[in-house]
């Protein structure tokens, strides 16, 4: 690449290199070598300038700077790429970008992406846009709820749907996003284009509403008093895939829909096929009651939380297709049991912020830390978390009622 007017660097990152290692002895002091060799005068010496970057480009002879670490501007010699503790594009690591957030000691911080949300619940992504609930003042008449998107980039919320009484879980398949709205015998399963227009009804929901729903290329599956169902996605008759009465939250992956069921005094995990048509099948059994409010499949496993949320959690996790219970963490205090998963970590909430450790269990490593307001209220007190490719993203609860929507690039 060129270094300046009328010079070429062919290694900016380096100096040109002066006589050979044969040059120096054991001691590393020139002449001391076998034969008493020495250096001799370096001549035709080309050093970067503060103005010189590798950009990958080609020097015209053949050579490329795509492997050089850039130049230190600053000063105190060439470096990898800049501070990995404080550069947002470099953050803990070379190339690793905050998307947007600043970087604190080499941890990537959340950005809000929408702010002021009233009573904000159930969140989904497709890769394009965040999707959420809003409760509003349930129950209020007229009833006040909403279903929000915003781009997962930032930029200004759009309702995509409203006046809506108690709607809970949602989910989108990138064309529509699905919810549950109502938590009496009303209840019904409904959908909107993600660009817009009117609400349609998919389906009835049994009394009590649901805060779980799940979609794929084919249906819509949720789980109600009734047990686990799903529909086609166009609408139509609901299919009853497990009757389950002490069923709560779900998760699917390309096979199975996986919940838990809660019978007294304990926490099974069980799955049927998607399609349904066979019996359940029982992945782990624990004498202690679930944390209901999350289940996560990834990585080969399914993920759960058992105990006590104030100061008795446990995160456990069993393979797909059945065999020993694992324990991640335990002795956990938590709020609200969420999970997520992706192939090279399982994050949860814990009251004392965002954690994260291998899939396979190991020693948990601490990704965000926890921050009260003004009022002492907790920063990241999410109702809600979801992940894609890039990033984790969680609705909090709000002190005064009102939430934000938050967006932090995986480590």
């Amino acid at each position: 690449m060129r270094g300046g007017p009328g010079r070429t660097i062919v290694a900016v990152c380096c100096a040109v290199a002066c006589g050979s290692s044969d040059n120096l002895g054991s001691s590393g002091a020139p002449g001391s070598g076998d034969g008493g060799a020495s250096f001799g005068p370096c001549t035709g010496q080309a050093l970067p300038s503060a103005g010189d970057a590798c950009t990958g480009a080609g020097d015209g002879g053949g050579v490329t700077d795509g492997s050089l670490p850039p130049f230190d501007a600053t000063g105190d010699g060439p470096t990898v790429c800049g501070s990995v503790t404080s550069d947002p594009k470099n953050c803990g690591r070379c190339g690793h970008d905050c998307l947007g957030g600043a970087c604190q000691g080499g941890l990537c911080q959340p950005v809000v992406l929408a702010t002021g949300q009233p009573a904000s619940q159930c969140l989904a992504v497709d890769g394009v846009n965040v999707y959420w609930t809003n409760e509003g003042a349930g129950g209020s008449v007229p009833p006040t709820g909403t279903v929000m998107k915003v781009a997962i980039g930032g930029g200004a919320p759009v309702t995509l749907a409203s006046g809506l009484d108690w709607p809970l879980g949602v989910a989108s398949d990138g064309a529509s996003v699905y919810w549950i709205e109502g938590i009496t015998s009303s209840a019904l399963l409904k959908k909107v284009p993600v660009g817009g227009g009117s609400p349609t009804v998919v389906a009835s929901v049994a009394a009590g509403g649901s805060s779980s729903v799940a979609v794929d290329a084919q249906r819509i599956y949720w789980v109600d008093s009734a047990g686990i169902k799903s529909v086609p996605l166009a609408g139509g008759a609901p299919t009853l895939l497990a009757p389950d009465a002490s069923a709560n939250y779900l998760a699917i992956d390309a096979t199975s829909v996986y919940w838990l069921d809660s019978p007294s005094g304990q926490c099974l995990v069980k799955k049927v096929p998607l399609a349904g048509g066979t019996a359940p099948v029982t992945l782990a059994s624990v004498n202690q009651s679930c944390i209901t409010s999350h289940i996560q499949v990834g990585a080969g496993s399914v993920y759960w939380m058992t105990g006590a949320v104030q100061g008795n959690a446990t995160l456990l996790g069993v393979p797909v297709g059945g065999g020993s219970t694992l324990s991640l963490e335990s002795y956990m205090t938590v709020w609200i049991p969420l999970i997520g998963v992706d192939t090279a970590h399982v994050y949860w909430w814990e009251a004392g912020g965002l954690e994260m450790a291998p899939p396979a269990g190991g020693i948990p490593t601490t990704l965000l830390a926890q921050s009260t307001d003004d009022a002492g209220y907790p920063v990241y007190r999410p109702n809600s978390m979801v992940l894609d490719a890039t990033s984790l993203y969680w609705v909090t609860a709000g002190g005064t009622g009102k939430g934000n929507v938050m967006r932090l690039a995986k480590p």
